[in-house]
């Protein structure tokens, strides 16, 4: 197992508190994830990599990173921990919404653009994952196109993470989720994240629809 007081205290680029990944988050992921260990997995919002680390390590096939701020945000922290971290496994690096395809069994895709211009192209190319956390842009429009892109990327039985769940856009997300998704299940909630299993695929009818 990953020592998670080491993981945490990994140096990092200024972060305010609240937004910084908690110890029980990393102890929920790594109780998941050594246990799932999903196929392929996505993380929006890599900043100084903490969670990264053991989203990368607990994956057996693709992991994809999606983090537009990484070199002028964050100092690059987040790709220097995952490398650190993960020795030996093929990272692929881009500034440009291109796709990367390989045969490697296990790799770890990179990409430093905004979400929007990637998650779609993943869709388009039958990318399937079994794990999803999304911490990146907290505005609820972006949020939203994260969980759309995530929720329909996520093979049923699959795990969605939503961070900073006290943000008044992530309450919004939330509030619709609860009420619209009817293939989503809450599993874990805490001061920080709330994690949905996705139990089917989404049934609802074309025009379904409850306020939220």
């Amino acid at each position: 197992m990953i020592n998670l007081s080491e993981i945490f205290k990994l140096p990092a680029a200024p972060e305010t508190e609240e937004d910084k990944v908690s110890y029980n988050d990393l102890k929920f992921f790594q109780e998941t994830l050594s246990l799932m260990r999903p196929l392929n997995s996505i993380e929006i919002g890599c900043a100084n990599g903490i969670s990264s680390v053991l989203i990368t390590k607990y994956t057996r096939g693709t992991s994809v990173i999606i983090d537009p701020y990484q070199s002028y945000g964050y100092e690059s922290n987040g790709l220097k921990h995952i490398k650190k971290y993960n020795e030996g496994i093929l990272l692929k690096e881009t500034d440009k919404a291109e796709i990367f395809r390989s045969e490697v069994e296990k790799e770890i895709h990179f990409y430093e653009v905004k979400s929007e211009s990637i998650l779609p192209r993943l869709l388009d190319d039958n990318f399937k994952c079994d794990f999803i956390f999304i911490d990146g842009d907290h505005r609820f429009d972006a949020q939203f196109i994260d969980f759309f892109y995530g929720s329909k990327l996520l093979e049923v039985g699959g795990l969605i993470s939503l961070h900073d769940v006290k943000d008044p856009a992530t309450i919004k997300l939330r509030s619709f989720i609860d009420t619209n998704m009817l293939n989503l299940k809450i599993i874990a909630l805490s001061d920080t994240m709330i994690t949905y299993k996705k139990e089917s695929e989404d049934l609802r009818d074309y025009d379904f629809h409850k306020n939220f």
